[in-house]
């Protein structure tokens, strides 16, 4: 009887995982990708292969960071560049297209003068020629709770050009 309890529990568990769509299975340039990749699993294995799968997306991945209860991964898709909320379990969490524009803005994560105490942002910051610091145009936070960005106030915040910047990750 604990056999097939075991077993049937094993199956459910199979099925749960299942039910969600792989990573970037399906997915087109002309799609809402940070909404699409909500609730998808993250392709498990070297990011090289997963590149080289979907060269149709333009996929490169930009490299992440551990957080408490997963990780946050960046990725540039379409030519844009995204960020993915990843739990411990390889569930996409929540997306974040980070609207900059080539050549004017530049995407930064990290800490900056201004902006929330004790918690890096995500910031689309003006790319102004020989600033170091560099003004936010737009800024989210890690909700840990939720798992999700949240939208910060970006005025006065500025942000240090340096190794925060992830163009330069590249």
């Amino acid at each position: 009887m604990k056999f097939h309890l075991l077993l049937v529990l094993a199956l459910a568990g199979a099925c749960g995982t299942a039910s969600a769509a792989e990573g970037f299975d399906g997915l087109t340039c002309d799609a809402d990708i940070a909404k699409t990749l909500k609730g998808r699993h993250l392709p498990n294995g070297p990011a090289e292969a997963t590149d080289a799968k979907r060269k149709d997306l333009g996929l490169k991945d930009l490299g992440g960071d551990e957080l408490d209860w997963g990780s946050q991964v960046w990725w540039k898709i379409c030519g844009a560049t995204y960020t993915v909320l990843v739990d411990q379990h390889g569930l996409i969490r929540d997306a974040l297209k980070v609207p900059a524009e080539p050549g004017a803005s530049l995407v930064f994560a990290g800490a900056c003068q201004g902006g929330p105490k004790d918690k890096e942002v995500v910031a689309v910051v003006e790319n102004k020629a020989g600033a170091t610091e560099l003004p936010a145009k737009a800024a989210w936070i890690i909700d840990d709770a939720k798992k999700r960005f949240a939208t910060v106030p970006a005025e006065g915040m500025l942000c240090p050009r340096g190794d925060g910047l992830v163009d330069s990750w590249k």
